[in-house]
């Protein structure tokens, strides 16, 4: 919490004593403020508590201490929008984060996504990110650092979808689906999924429009997998 002491006792201080406009420091924050908090927020994970008190104190500075004439949610938007293009930090500080979703599922084999990769193996490797999946279900808790934890919960909030037509339905990634579960759980199959099944429509006969027979399913795939496991699929 250093940081956040540094930001109350000198940085933005030192500005507090000019006489500067609305703009003006909502520009000081972005420039010079939120800046030094760039490269701590993309490799590190940030409490709850940290990026509330750092939003708080950036607001308090833009409005000079005193109490709010213009809502927040004016100040965030654009400018084109009507707002004054301030940036919410509890909001940069989850798209900082997810940046490393991009980076991870790139086509590159950095070194780097040697260990990210496999913290993520038990869920679906970096194909989770294409997964309708519920964070609340999945047992992360032991093995996967919490700043992995947050990307996770964060990509939820922005592409969890509940699919309405059979086309929706069939397109669905079965993996990680909070609408496919087994005693409560998500499923994750590795040999299927590196057989070739990922999509609901993959366990269907597209010219019998019917959900494929067990041994159909095990020659089309040439997957060795026990009727148990099929059926409750």
């Amino acid at each position: 919490m250093a940081i956040v002491e540094n930001y109350r006792g000198h940085l933005l201080n030192v500005w507090s004593r000019r006489d500067l406009s609305m703009y003006g420091r909502i520009n000081i924050v972005k420039t010079l403020a939120l800046s030094k908090l760039v490269f701590i927020s993309s490799v590190m994970e940030t409490p709850k508590t940290f990026t509330t008190e750092v939003n708080k104190i950036v607001f308090d500075f833009i409005r000079k201490q005193k109490p709010a004439k213009i809502k927040k949610t004016t100040l965030i938007k654009n400018k084109s929008d009507g707002g004054l293009g301030m940036k919410h930090f509890v909001l940069f500080d989850k798209a900082l984060e997810l940046t490393w979703v991009k980076r991870l599922c790139s086509d590159s084999d950095a070194p780097w996504k040697y260990i990210p990769k496999s913290f993520l193996s038990t869920v679906g490797g970096t194909e989770l990110f294409q997964c309708n999946y519920d964070y609340n279900v999945f047992d992360l808790n032991g093995h996967l650092p919490e700043f992995y934890k947050k990307i996770i919960h964060h990509w939820q909030e922005i592409v969890s979808t509940t699919p309405h037509s059979k086309t929706e339905i069939q397109s669905q990634t079965i993996w990680n689906n909070k609408f496919i579960t087994i005693d409560k759980k998500m499923v994750y199959l590795p040999h299927w999924h590196r057989a070739g099944i990922k999509q609901i429509s993959d366990l269907f006969d597209e010219h019998e429009n019917c959900v494929l027979p067990f041994l159909s399913l095990r020659n089309k795939y040439t997957l060795n997998c026990n009727f148990l496991i099929y059926h409750s699929l």
